[in-house]
């Protein structure tokens, strides 16, 4: 009886020892195919990386004018004594700003008036220059917008418009000489950009030429 027990002991360890090793062979087995699998994958990366495919063109964009208007009103306005001027232009300046736009108001009696003229709360020449100059302190770039209201309803320059190409010369010979004035400046300090104009809607597609 103790001779079959031990023999039947023996059997079950010998089958316990069987079946271990079947175990580890068939994980090891997973485990190469595993592997393999693995490096086959990673050359294959290795091989697409080193196949430099065609590079699609980039536009060239150019770098954006990042920046803020701050319009400033009445014949101080932008001078060294308007206080609100550098105080806003130190804020702006923590904005990482690189753009700084001064407007500059006129006025028109009407849609069809050819003559513009100063407002009372256009900044004098004088002014502007200050403003110019405490812009470029600050490491701003300058840009100069002029601004048109009209006073008649509904007020937009939008609105401005011509019957006679004779009218359209005589708006734009007055538009240049109140504009001139502040040009001159605007050179003279070495300001980076000048607007044309501001929402001439109808004036643009009427005169093109002018």
């Amino acid at each position: 009886m103790k001779r079959l027990l031990v023999f039947l002991s023996v059997v079950v360890l010998l089958a316990g020892i069987a079946d271990g090793v079947l175990q580890w062979e068939k994980y090891a087995l997973q485990s190469t195919l595993y592997t393999s699998r693995q490096q086959a994958y990673q050359q294959a990366l290795l091989q697409e990386a080193s196949v430099s495919p065609t590079a699609t063109p980039v536009p060239h964009r150019p770098d954006l004018a990042t920046g803020i208007t701050f319009p400033q009103w009445g014949p101080g306005a932008y001078s060294s004594q308007d206080t609100n001027w550098e105080r806003g232009l130190q804020e702006i300046k923590q904005l990482h700003a690189r753009w700084i736009a001064l407007t500059l108001p006129f006025r028109m009696a009407g849609p069809q008036a050819t003559q513009i003229q100063t407002r009372k709360d256009t900044p004098t020449t004088q002014a502007f220059q200050e403003g110019i100059e405490k812009a470029h302190q600050f490491g701003l770039q300058v840009l100069v917008m002029p601004l048109i209201t009209l006073n008649s309803p509904p007020g937009w320059a939008g609105n401005i418009s011509f019957s006679s190409e004779g009218q359209a010369r005589a708006w734009f010979a007055s538009y240049w000489q109140v504009l001139q004035p502040y040009i001159r400046i605007l050179a003279q300090e070495r300001g980076e950009m000048l607007s044309l104009g501001s929402e001439y809607d109808r004036l643009q597609d009427e005169s093109p030429d002018q």
